[in-house]
């Protein structure tokens, strides 16, 4: 079969453009092309390992740092390592014990108020510079002649009063004495209480240092570990990034 040279000289200039395109231009295209593809991958992963925008790039809470917060204001240590809602938990429960307590030391006060101003109508006391075991005594016994004959029987020489206007008194009868007894009692009751909630306060400060130190534990477990994905490149397609925190 005859080839004509002008079909020669075609199917020759195919060949050479076809080697061109496979060892010539093509390949340095395609070598510059993954030379750019292997820069890009290795930028995009130092920064993803140095500078992980797409993460954090604000370090890992201090545990001392949170628990130090907390203990002194509950909560203050738990939104600082990242967990508004304990938190609020923690500051509510701040805010709520110490109004309760203010409530039992002004119900208190009130109350002591109240027993004072009864038995200065009902028992003719002196309220002046007596302490709180004269008011508890004087709610045993009808009057003050009583009392110290009882102490005497007892040989407790220690906890007579004097038989003078100062320490004097005498119930008008037994209701008011015992009503006396209960608001007393009442008053007392209240300042315990509060004493109690001051307790409760210490270990809501306690409590809520250790679980902000808890959540700053976790949120330094989750940076620490390892963390792919995919990412958009300029001029299209996508590279795979990889981050180990530690």
């Amino acid at each position: 079969m005859k080839v004509g040279k002008n079909n020669i000289l075609l199917i020759s200039v195919l060949i050479i453009s076809m080697l061109l395109s496979s060892h010539g231009w093509g390949g340095i295209k395609k070598k510059q092309d993954g030379v750019s593809g292997k820069q890009e991958f290795n930028k995009s992963f130092l920064v993803s390992k140095d500078k992980p925008d797409q993460q954090s790039d604000v370090s890992s809470p201090s545990r001392g740092k949170a628990f130090l917060l907390s203990l002194l204001i509950p909560g203050w240590g738990e939104y600082y390592a990242g967990s508004p809602k304990m938190a609020k938990i923690f500051l509510g429960a701040e805010i709520a014990l110490w109004t309760s307590y203010c409530c039992f030391r002004v119900y208190g006060n009130w109350r002591e108020n109240d027993y004072k101003n009864f038995a200065i109508a009902h028992a003719h006391i002196n309220p002046a510079g007596k302490d709180h075991d004269y008011f508890v005594n004087i709610e045993h016994y009808d009057d003050i002649q009583t009392y110290n004959q009882t102490k005497l029987q007892q040989r407790n020489l220690d906890a007579l009063y004097p038989e003078n206007r100062e320490y004097s008194w005498k119930w008008d009868n037994k209701s008011n004495r015992l009503k006396y007894e209960k608001i007393r009692m009442s008053s007392d009751q209240a300042f315990s209480n509060s004493v109690l909630l001051l307790g409760i306060v210490v270990v809501n400060h306690i409590v809520s240092g250790i679980d902000a130190m808890r959540v700053a534990i976790k949120a330094d477990q989750d940076k620490t570990s390892l963390k792919m994905g995919l990412s958009p490149v300029p001029g299209g397609g996508v590279q795979l990034w990889l981050v180990k925190k530690f």
